[in-house]
């Protein structure tokens, strides 16, 4: 007999002899609930304790492609175990068959003229990558799934240097995004800006002709309802020539610490800070080649006040530093950076890598192609495989790695879709593609399964 029970019956045993004392009730009705609650935690076993979430491979997965000019292609590669279909749709059209991607093969499909949603459904869709590139000059950006949080560093509102900002809302409910404009103007407030969009509806903002105005900026757009991707295209216009254009690369959250990796061999190069904190910071940084990682003589810094943003040019300083692949910038309280050099008639956006800790991935476009990997942390080595279109492995190494400096391997030409195994050290990683110009690839995190929170199952 438990002791639960041995206690319930000598209550019982003095209702009966005693009479109905109110707190003898009391106390017995309170053991019997106890045994009860106890009999149904026996009977659910593991209702009682809590359990971490469940993984399950995805049967289907979106990615949010920007507008592109014509000529450009979206490049659709999976490192999944299977074939899955490609659906495609923009805006409040019916969603259309595009084609099949292949395990370990990439496939590609004519853009658009308005902001694209690709689906992948089946196999495929675990360990999907996709990128929207053009080759006239080369320009693209990886193709996105939505996200609550996009920062973008370097933007312009001036007929000189101009960015257009695209929203998409790729889901059947409604969204709204919040962006918050961060200047480099002296004394300039962040603007507030909100945008509600009806489902499967795009909104463009060009910030030349929404409020045309003189310097650098920087932007927080917050998904606060609903889904969308949000995508930046900056334009430079250089006298006598026809306006250079580029995707910035969005940064998932300020960070203290952040690394451009990849800093292709251009004549111009311009480093832009943004400090969304209140209080004034001054950002120091750090040449990052295949050996060392040294502060430049003479650079004291970026002074960058609270809620605003900085530029300096550091094309003199990295016109004598040829073997710089990367750039740290350090700062004593969280920021954003970006990097854009002009390279010949082309511009090229240097952004913050996403932070790989098991295996990372892309699709990339047509040209010469050169993989940078740093910010390790922790020495060791980390696989590296290219594929071509059809899936067969063009380059396989295993690449080591250091916590000082970072490594540069060239890959084959033919190289379509990339894949790194980082054996469990965390790193970031970049793809410098040339040729008609440059650009510069972040490697994103290989997505597999997804995480499904455990639910306790209720009583009764």
């Amino acid at each position: 007999m438990s002791e639960f029970e041995t206690v319930a019956r000598s209550s019982v045993r003095r209702l009966r002899t005693r009479g109905l004392d109110p707190l003898v009730v009391i106390s017995a009705l309170l053991v019997l609930a106890t045994i009860g609650f106890a009999a149904v935690t026996l009977a659910h076993p593991g209702s009682g304790r809590m359990q971490g979430p469940r993984n399950v491979s995805f049967s289907g997965a979106l990615r949010g492609c920007p507008s592109t000019a014509s000529g450009t292609s979206i490049r659709v590669g999976s490192l999944g175990t299977g074939t899955g279909g490609i659906l495609t749709r923009q805006g409040s059209a019916p969603p259309t068959q595009a084609g099949v991607v292949h395990p370990s093969q990439t496939t590609d499909i004519p853009a658009g003229g308005q902001p694209r949603a690709v689906v992948v459904t089946g196999p495929a869709a675990a360990g999907l990558a996709v990128g929207a590139f053009g080759t006239g000059p080369l320009s693209g950006t990886r193709c996105l799934e939505p996200s609550s949080d996009y920062w973008f560093t370097g933007l312009g509102a001036a007929s000189t240097h101009d960015s257009i900002i695209e929203i998409d809302n790729p889901a059947d409910t409604g969204a709204e995004v919040v962006i918050t404009r961060y200047s480099s103007r002296t004394a300039a407030q962040p603007v507030v800006d909100d945008r509600v969009l009806a489902p499967h509806s795009s909104v463009s903002i060009d910030l030349f002709k929404d409020s045309p105005q003189y310097g650098v900026f920087a932007i927080h757009a917050a998904v606060v309802q609903g889904q969308a991707t949000v995508s930046v295209l900056d334009q430079a216009q250089t006298p006598g020539q026809s306006a250079l254009s580029d995707w910035l690369i969005p940064q998932t959250a300020p960070i203290d610490t952040v690394t451009l990796l990849g800093v292709p061999h251009a004549a111009r190069h311009t480093l832009t800070v943004a400090n969304p904190g209140a209080d004034q910071v001054t950002a120091t940084i750090r040449l990052v080649t295949k050996s060392s990682m040294f502060a430049p003589a003479k650079f004291t810094g970026i002074p960058v006040p609270g809620n605003g943003v900085a530029t300096a040019d550091l094309s003199a300083i990295l016109a004598g530093a040829k073997d710089v692949i990367g750039i740290e910038v350090d700062a004593p309280s969280p920021i954003t950076a970006s990097l854009a050099s002009i390279v010949g008639n082309d511009l090229a956006i240097t952004g913050a890598d996403p932070l790989l800790t098991a295996e990372g991935g892309t699709v990339v476009p047509d040209g010469n192609k050169t993989v940078v990997i740093g910010a390790a942390a922790v020495a060791g080595s980390v696989n590296v495989i290219a594929r071509d279109s059809s899936g067969k492995v063009v380059f396989r190494s295993a690449v080591p790695v250091t916590t000082m400096g970072a490594v540069s391997v060239t890959l084959p030409t033919s190289a379509s879709l990339v894949q790194i195994q980082t054996n469990r050290i965390s790193l970031r990683a970049a793809i410098v593609v040339t040729g008609n110009g440059a650009v510069v690839v972040p490697v994103g995190r290989v997505i597999r399964v997804s995480s499904v929170p455990y639910v306790r199952p209720g009583v009764g």
